[in-house]
């Protein structure tokens, strides 16, 4: 177990070098801030954390070492939000792009700020030490009086874990049993599969995010046990992350597929990895996540937590038995061939392949983070990433895995009421005016076979499908080829081919619609190309697709 935290360490160690160094170009040296093409966000500051562990921590071809340079980075960094802070201590949650969302004690920043006070507090002068404190104490204030374990989200946990964090830096009783009394809240909130569910159902996203959290609390020494919560959402993680690293976004209820780099990140934002550290099936499916990342772009203040718990887990053999857990999860999940079904999804790889298959279904919310799930099928080749499947979307028919409607189009069906998972080769869906069905399949070929077919409630409706496919797109262009033939039609794109005989219409490009982005700020590799096909005489529709 050494041995491979060893190599973790050392790799992203390295990483963190070479990210600090790229991110350090973003610097303003007038006003303390980190700008992103001229815009500026408070997270943005956040990075504050890495220069400070690198400062505070000796190590490979580490310029920051010691040095004044990188000290006078972090104090202007802090200065930046100590002159950005409203006279109750909220920040303006404002954006990269100009807008803003009102005052919050915004919580990766006040915990990345208090981390960064307590490795710094004896490098720099008493009174510049008070002044963070006078920063830094009405976030946790706060914290300690709002009841944060009324409503469950990743945001309340996270402040949870700050706050107990904080008493412990600030040697405050008071804090840390208030944290330790609204944990527990949280594990029983953890549903079977491992996910704490935010409107109706996964997100495999944000749910790093409870993981990263439950991490850190353990590691501070949390009075509450955690250790079952973390080895049960690591499995999720196990099944629900492709090859690459990404997650799957046919769960998520709250985000789309990201290719690797999306953001300016790494292939994997860290999130959840001081977590995943707690169990052995954790250790080793970040083991795996390390050929797929780029050292020079990778998230600092994330990557900054899960070297202090390996610094310290490293160095204290001890310590490392009783932090890291034998769990191994799903022995396989890192293979090349491996299926399973977990909770309401399952996947199948084989042969550089895989499928997704979620039953995950909501009522729709009108919440703007809240999207409607109703995409419930993904492929995705180990040569291009997703080629099949957009993950969940709002408002978007044309994204949706199956329409029903009547002869004159006045009414549509586009979201299930509720769904089964029969096998992972197999999801019926049920909606309003029909039960449909999704089935899957990779031969010993690497040739996906995916049929659908449905049973409307009368001769009155119709249905048809929707593939949202991801070819590589310019302004001008796409790699996408469509070929007509005498006996169906084949779309070629990227490496692979997809084949039907039944009529179709093709929309290109087509976006997905997110609270994240507008449409005038989504990125070109996440535009789509939807594919309508529609059944023969309410046939089922065959979809073959092969490498090339």
């Amino acid at each position: 177990m050494i041995r491979e935290l060893r190599e973790l360490r050392e790799f992203f160690f390295d990483a963190l070098v070479k990210s600090s160094e790229d991110y350090l170009k973003q610097f303003n040296k007038k006003n303390g801030r980190f700008l992103e093409n001229g815009g500026w966000a408070i997270t943005k500051q956040d990075p504050m954390l890495a220069y400070a562990y690198l400062y505070m921590t000796k190590g490979k071809d580490n310029k920051f070492y010691n040095n004044p340079e990188t000290l006078s980075v972090i104090v202007n960094a802090i200065k930046a939000l100590r002159d950005f802070q409203y006279p109750d201590g909220q920040l303006e949650f404002v954006k990269t792009d100009g807008s803003a969302l009102g005052p919050i004690y915004m919580p990766w920043t006040f915990y990345h700020w208090l981390e960064t006070y307590q490795l710094l507090k004896n490098e720099i002068e008493p009174d510049m030490k008070k002044d963070w404190e006078i920063g830094l104490f009405p976030a946790f204030r706060a914290f300690n009086d709002k009841d944060l374990a009324s409503k469950i989200n990743n945001i309340n946990l996270w402040n949870i874990m700050s706050l107990h964090r904080a008493g412990i830096v600030f040697e405050n009783e008071e804090w840390i049993r208030r944290a330790n009394s609204q944990i527990g809240v949280y594990l029983t909130a953890q549903k079977p599969e491992g996910i704490w569910e935010e409107y109706g159902g996964p997100t495999t996203g944000y749910n790093h995010v409870y993981v990263h959290a439950l991490g850190l609390y353990r590691f501070h020494g949390g009075q509450i046990d955690v250790t079952d919560a973390l080895k049960k959402a690591i499995a999720f993680h196990q099944v629900f992350t492709y090859p690459d690293g990404s997650a799957v976004e046919t769960m998520d209820g709250r985000r789309q597929y990201h290719k690797p780099g999306w953001g300016g990140q790494s292939v994997v934002l860290p999130t959840g990895y001081p977590g995943f550290i707690a169990t052995q099936g954790g250790i080793r499916l970040l083991s795996s996540r390390m050929p797929y990342t780029d050292k020079c772009k990778i998230s600092l203040p994330y990557t900054a937590s899960m070297l202090m718990i390996l610094d310290a887990i490293i160095a204290d053999k001890d310590l490392a038995a009783r932090f890291v857990d034998e769990d191994e999860g799903y022995m396989l999940s890192t293979e090349k061939t491996f299926s399973a079904c977990h909770g309401k999804g399952a996947i199948i790889r084989k042969k550089g392949m895989q499928t997704a298959l979620s039953a995950y279904t909501a009522p729709v919310l009108e919440s703007e983070f809240s999207l409607d799930r109703c995409s419930f099928v993904s492929v995705w080749t180990e040569k291009s990433g997703l080629i099949l499947g957009s993950g969940n979307s709002k408002n978007k028919v044309n994204h949706s895995s199956f329409v029903i409607t009547n002869k004159n189009e006045q009414e549509i069906y586009h979201i299930p009421t509720d769904g089964k998972l029969v096998s992972e080769n197999e999801v019926i869906l049920n909606y309003e005016k029909a039960v449909c069905k999704i089935q899957v399949d990779i031969s010993e070929k690497g040739e996906v076979l995916l049929k659908y077919s449905a049973n409307t409630c009368s001769p009155e409706y119709s249905w048809y499908i929707n593939l949202p496919l991801r070819p590589d797109f310019t302004f001008e262009n796409s790699d996408i080829m469509v070929i007509r033939g005498k006996h169906g039609n084949t779309i070629r794109f990227s490496d692979v081919e997809v084949y039907f005989k039944e009529n179709y219409e093709l929309k290109m490009p087509s976006f997905t619609l997110t609270p994240y982005f507008q449409y005038d700020r989504i990125k070109i590799d996440e535009w789509l190309a939807t594919v309508s096909v529609y059944p023969d005489e309410d046939k089922e529709i065959v979809i073959k697709i092969k490498g090339m």
